[in-house]
């Protein structure tokens, strides 16, 4: 929820409550106290916009230096106050907002700010008190100052200009406010400690403190209390206003059990009387594990068949798909204008920009690349999580879904948490629609898969292939086809408090859809923190195909642990005696195990050692009376 109210207002941006604000908007209402002007009258000019990322924002003002179909732009849109009364303002004035570039891999945005006692362009284009900058990448919204004291006793208007640049993507603007700063005001922003640990750990208290005020700090007392007494340490700073400096705390809290640690941490300019003394503390909690879970990595793709970059897309979820040394990979495309949308998954994920990608729901809007995936699985891959997920799923021979997705708790839970699932579909073609733009064809940049892969299209070349990419050669993987629980997850499918070593299940139900062939679906399982959106935690499994009609020997099949690091057991059940052949091949289609078995009937289990194969991932093959099946199998020693 946007903030609406000043007092929560002051909070977000870690304002001072006792200082005077004489202007503030956060664009909740639109463009709301400024006024946009398209200087360069190529119809583009300020909106506001509300990315659902996530973040806090909500509605932001945000300017194009490149648009989807008219290309790259060269802007000079304005953003002009209404009138700010200063007549009573003394002491240090600033003007603060904060910024971000939307799309990483476009970051360069140049923009300037301008101060002046007139809201005309050119006074404002003239005055001395300017503050420029090309934005650049960003870790999230930057905040950002301008001393405007020299305007006291005066009527003011604030400009921010979006110029100097072209084909680059958006720039954002938020949090506007003037106000009188404090001299001495430290906020403690953020506690970056991880929310679950391991029983028996020492865990490090660290965090980031910024300098709302208008004095330079140069030191700093850090405490953290968990009831069993407060622990400070002081720090040497130079923490300019508006400046930000993250601590590590020398003392660390031991998790001695499997239960909820909460902290109070806060900061305080040593021996200074703080001005606003109600940023000073965080709240933040540390769970001790049971267990610990494994975690899966989810990045859910913003894609369409009328994006022309977003062939580097597919090929970052197949490189990833295949990739041995990240076996715990989930990768999910979601839609957009074209025939395999799904609009409340397309509405949900609301990307900014294609190909975009969501990880794990907390990194969200993210630029696309294999290396950028690669680099988020890795991170995500080892920031803790407070709960394994399992998933099994079958279909019927009437095309009936029944999924059942389970939570087992390491850490105990006390925020709400639910659980959903999604249907994936893999070898997706159709005609009309399904040809792919590809802005890679002839193009220098050639990303072209350099070795096979599970999905259908392995070693393709996009540079040397046609824009666009007929439908009769294109062929889509990993595409969600149904939300099961909603984009947010079923509401009270977990209890709380979930307690540690506890478990708890939803069951979903639906059917193949008419577009899909229930012979490469899969079901991906997903645990969600209602409080944050995030991810917590994520598997996924193929249907047992049960009788299905186009099989009329193989009931069921299943291949597991997997991933596997020593033996893999292969589980079949026949609907009747029938002689059975098992291969496994690796991803150069190398049979590296095979069996021939006679007379089987009912069910079969059969162990299968790992010793003789390398890390990778191979393809466990079933076929029985001209019926054939096949599982993904992930060694990993």
């Amino acid at each position: 929820m946007k903030k609406t109210l000043l007092s929560i207002f002051s909070v977000a941006l870690g304002l001072s409550l006792n200082a005077q604000t004489y202007f503030s908007e956060d664009f909740s209402g639109g463009l709301g106290q400024f006024t946009s002007t398209d200087a360069d009258a190529d119809g583009f000019e300020w909106e506001t916009v509300d990315y659902a990322a996530g973040d806090g924002q909500g509605n932001v003002a945000t300017s194009a230096s490149w648009d989807g179909n008219t290309g790259p732009l060269t802007p000079d849109n304005w953003l002009i106050s209404s009138a700010i009364d200063l007549s009573n303002a003394t002491g240090t004035v600033m003007l603060e907002w904060v910024v971000m570039a939307q799309d990483q891999a476009w970051a360069d945005e140049n923009y300037s700010v301008y101060v002046a006692s007139s809201n005309s362009p050119t006074a404002l284009g003239a005055s001395a008190t300017t503050f420029t900058e090309v934005i650049g990448t960003s870790s999230g919204y930057m905040a950002r100052s301008l001393d405007v004291s020299s305007f006291a006793g005066q009527t003011v208007y604030v400009a921010f200009r979006h110029h100097n640049c072209t084909d680059w993507f958006r720039m954002n603007l938020d949090d506007i406010s003037v106000r009188t700063i404090q001299a001495n005001d430290v906020e403690m922003t953020s506690i970056s400690t991880p929310t679950v640990s391991a029983t028996g750990t020492n865990v490090t208290i660290a965090g980031t403190v910024t300098n709302k005020g208008a004095n330079t700090i140069t030191s700093l007392d850090v405490t953290w209390d968990d009831g069993s007494g407060s622990q400070s340490e002081t720090f040497a700073v130079n923490i300019p206003t508006n400046g930000t400096y993250n601590f590590s705390h020398g003392t660390q809290l031991s998790v001695a059990s499997a239960i909820a640690y909460n902290l109070n941490v806060c900061a305080e300019i040593t021996g200074v009387v703080d001005g606003d003394a109600s940023n000073n503390c965080v709240s933040h909690t540390v769970s001790g594990q049971g267990f610990v879970p494994t975690k899966h990595v989810v990045i859910e793709e913003g894609t369409g068949t009328w994006c022309g970059w977003c062939p580097r897309g597919a090929v970052a979820m197949e490189t990833l798909n295949s990739d041995a040394s990240r076996p715990n990979f989930i990768g999910i495309a979601v839609h957009n204008g074209d025939p395999m949308t799904v609009s409340a998954y397309d509405n949900g994920a609301n990307f900014s920009g294609f190909p975009g990608m969501n990880v794990n729901r907390k990194h969200l809007g993210e630029s696309v690349s294999t290396t950028a995936m690669q680099d988020f699985y890795d991170q995500e891959s080892t920031t803790p999580t407070s709960a394994d997920v399992s998933v099994t799923a079958s279909c019927d021979a009437n095309g009936n879904i029944t999924c059942e997705v389970t939570a087992t708790f390491a850490a105990t839970v006390t925020t709400e948490h639910r659980l959903a699932a999604v249907l994936v579909e893999n070898l997706v073609t159709g005609g009309s629609g399904y040809e792919q733009s590809n802005y890679y064809s002839n193009q220098s940049q050639n990303i072209a898969l350099t070795s096979p892969n599970n999905g259908g299209m392995p070693n393709f070349d996009w540079q040397a292939a046609a824009n666009p990419v007929p439908s009769a050669t294109m062929v889509y993987d990993h595409v969600g086809r149904e939300l099961l629980g909603g984009y947010d997850g079923q509401a009270n499918s977990i209890t709380t408090p979930a307690n540690a070593n506890s478990s708890q299940s939803a069951t979903f139900n639906t059917s193949v859809p008419s577009a899909s062939n229930a012979w490469n679906l899969h079901v991906v399982g997903l645990l969600i923190n209602s409080s944050t959106g995030e991810i917590v935690n994520a598997n996924e499994t193929g249907l047992q195909l049960l009788g299905l009609p186009e099989n009329n020997t193989i009931n069921s099949f299943n291949v597991y642990p997997n991933p596997t690091s020593d033996f893999a057991v292969i589980n079949f059940e026949l609907n009747q005696t029938a002689d059975v052949e098992i291969s496994i091949t690796d991803m150069t289609g190398k049979v590296v195990y095979s069996s021939a078995i006679s007379n089987v009937s009912g069910v079969k289990s059969i162990n299968i050692s790992a010793d003789n194969m390398n890390n990778g991932i191979y393809f466990v093959n079933l076929k029985s009376n001209g019926s054939k099946m096949s599982q993904k199998l992930t060694i990993n020693k």
